[in-house]
């Protein structure tokens, strides 16, 4: 079999994966990514989540079970968007509004309210900082919803607050800077853009769970976690060396089944196929993003 057939055969076990064991959220990016899809079809299946209060519940993130509008489930649905390509300012407002509700008085919202764990979930959430106001998820937030073009006071808030606290005390965990970095491609002030830009180039190659090396064995974020796509504003970064061994590694790492492992234990009963065919559908975005399918 040559290159090109290994290519197909990639992507074609990964759809495959993709349509048996994946949400309709997922599928639906897919299709939208890969297929020629309506872009509405991902709006749709999205809308599915929204709770009466404005923000996402019912598990749209697998490793929690909730129904319950969560801030780290809304987090996941701009995610989602983001992926697909999509700008919805309504959605982006209705998000916002209740992002207000539940944020501490400098805008900083937690990850999670404490009703999240009346249901099944997966062990990392229960601990208590995720309760907390905090850097993490506030930053991805806010950048998600810049790049939306949302403008509003809890935003402009919540962002100035996100500022001060990463000039000031850089945050040494990767899923922090990971937000930073939508912050600084989104941001519509430059000047802040360009010192996170410096901030997260200077704290990045210490940060935990960052790895910088590849092959990887153990759950951590990679380069392509920063720069999914060779036009991504971090991609000058890593060596192409660099990112070339972290592709093959990407690569390898399908399985039998046609999908990508995870690295952690997600709650019993489906969560564990939900993520892997999140992951399946993020590795083959980067993968053939960068021509290697």
């Amino acid at each position: 079999m040559n290159s090109v057939d290994n290519m197909h055969g990639t992507l074609s076990k990964a759809r495959n994966f993709i349509y048996c064991n994946g949400r309709l959220l997922e599928r639906r990016i897919y299709g939208s990514l890969f297929e020629g899809d309506e872009k509405n079809s991902v709006r749709a299946a999205l809308r599915a989540y929204r709770n009466n209060d404005g923000g996402l519940g019912h598990a749209i993130e697998p490793d929690l079970r909730c129904p319950t509008s969560q801030p780290i489930f809304v987090e996941f649905g701009l995610s989602s968007l983001h992926t697909a390509g999509i700008r919805d300012i309504e959605f982006a407002k209705t998000s916002a509004k209740y992002l207000a509700s539940v944020a501490a008085e400098n805008g900083l919202v937690p990850a999670i309210s404490a009703n999240a764990l009346d249901y099944d979930c997966a062990d990392h959430w229960k601990d208590q900082g995720a309760q907390s106001p905090r850097l993490n998820p506030t930053l991805g937030l806010c950048g998600l919803l810049h790049a939306h073009g949302l403008s509003c006071p809890w935003l402009s808030l919540a962002t100035d607050t996100c500022v001060e606290m990463l000039t000031s005390a850089p945050p040494r965990e990767v899923h922090a800077l990971l937000g930073a970095s939508h912050l600084a491609q989104y941001i519509p002030d430059k000047k802040r853009s360009d010192d996170i830009v410096s901030i997260i180039g200077k704290t990045l190659p210490n940060a935990d769970f960052f790895a910088g090396s590849a092959p990887t064995a153990e759950y951590a974020l990679t380069p392509l976690h920063f720069a999914p796509l060779p036009t991504s504003p971090f991609r000058s970064f890593f060596s192409d060396n660099v990112t070339d061994v972290f592709l093959e590694d990407l690569l390898g790492k399908q399985q039998e089944d046609g999908g990508w492992a995870i690295a952690w234990n997600p709650p019993k009963g489906s969560a564990s196929l939900e993520w892997r065919a999140i992951f399946t559908l993020q590795a083959i975005i980067t993968l053939a993003g960068y021509g290697k399918i």
